[in-house]
């Protein structure tokens, strides 16, 4: 699961794309998988100790917290609370211009306002869409954690993004840009309502499977189509 989430990740994607050599690509890739397993190792061992200090605390979504604020010193509290924020600033900008670049690129080309017929305003008025959006789906999930907006946000976002993505690395058949915007807008609206009729009874992973059998289904089609046109 994690590692579909890495490929169907667009900053990965675009970090790949903005190297001119194929060499510095596969160092890049080998250097940030060392430099992740690092971080998972120590995320990991950052819990198990907040677990043996911390064994009244319920759930896991705090267990960070609890201990930057009682378990650790100072200075080293100072180092985490600047690292974690960091992390969630980077995090943010980066989804922030690729979805903004996706709806500019990916969907208001289609659909061209006269009112804003500059690149430049038709990209700010993408960030700022991607802004209220981003503000409404936390303000969703603001009394839940952020495993569980994690796990029921990323079965839909990979249903959609990586079966064309496979389409497109290995299949040589070019689908019309309209269709498979439709097509994302349909396998969305299935996985969510497959979600939603769950009522919380099953998983993201429930949710992942249900959304590629979907998309399988719904790309199968216009792969056939396509096919049959040329």
């Amino acid at each position: 699961f994690p590692v579909t989430i890495i490929l169907a990740d667009p900053n990965y994607h675009q970090r790949i794309h903005a190297l001119e050599k194929p060499e510095w690509v596969k160092k890049g890739i080998l250097y940030s998988a060392l430099f992740w397993t690092l971080f998972d190792a120590m995320a990991i061992w950052v819990v198990w100790q907040a677990r043996i200090l911390l064994q009244d605390a319920e759930g896991g979504d705090q267990l960070f917290l609890n201990l930057l604020q009682s378990g650790v010193p100072k200075w080293l509290a100072g180092i985490w609370g600047a690292s974690m924020l960091a992390i969630t600033i980077s995090t943010a900008n980066s989804f922030t211009f690729t979805g903004s670049q996706s709806i500019h690129h990916d969907i208001w080309r289609h659909w061209p306002i006269q009112r804003v017929s500059t690149n430049l305003n038709r990209g700010k008025w993408a960030i700022f869409i991607f802004t209220i959006f981003s503000t409404w789906m936390a303000w969703l999930f603001a009394e839940d954690s952020m495993v569980n907006m994690f796990y029921t946000v990323s079965p839909v976002v990979l249903s959609v993004v990586l079966i064309p993505l496979f389409m497109a690395l290995y299949l040589p058949v070019k689908i019309p840009d309209i269709s498979a915007l439709f097509a994302g807008l349909i396998i969305t609206f299935c996985t969510l309502l497959w979600s939603a009729f769950q009522m919380g009874e099953g998983t993201g992973l429930n949710a992942f499977i249900f959304g590629v059998s979907i998309s399988l289904i719904v790309y199968g089609g216009l792969y056939i189509f396509a096919r049959t046109k040329s």
